[in-house]
């Protein structure tokens, strides 16, 4: 069965999860693990409750707030399993992306972080060239 985590500093992927569930509705198979949203969090044993719960045949995709954050960098320890996924700068696009795919685990992580940074646009020069077109 594929599931996810979604893992951060704070309460982003809770906010994240959150707008997801608003787009497409509540998801099964979805976690968060808000890291270092209560005094005395240890992340590592976090994560190895994670791992500890998954079945045989499971994959695990975690998707993390930022590439060589303490999140992401702990993750990274746990990754010769083979059946944990790790995915860096979580944002909404990817997320949907991810949570909508049919693919396999490979292509549609993938598909899921090209979609993401394609659309990523600095919006004000599209509104410069979109009045500069209707001058004409």
């Amino acid at each position: 069965m594929r599931k996810f985590l979604l893992a951060s500093h704070g309460t982003l992927a809770q906010g994240m999860l959150d707008a997801v569930t608003l787009i497409l509705g509540k998801l099964p198979n979805v976690g968060v693990m808000c890291a270092y949203s209560q005094q005395g969090y240890d992340l590592t044993k976090e994560i190895e409750s994670v791992i500890s719960s998954l079945d045989d045949g499971d994959e695990l995709i975690v998707i993390t707030d930022f590439f060589g954050g303490s999140v992401n960098n702990e993750w990274m320890r746990h990754l010769s399993g083979g059946h944990i996924y790790l995915v860096a700068g979580m944002n909404l696009c990817m997320l949907l992306e991810l949570f909508c795919s049919k693919e396999g685990v490979e292509q549609a992580i993938g598909q899921a972080i090209t979609l993401s940074t394609t659309n990523m646009r600095y919006c004000n020069p599209l509104i410069s060239a979109t009045v500069e077109n209707d001058k004409f």
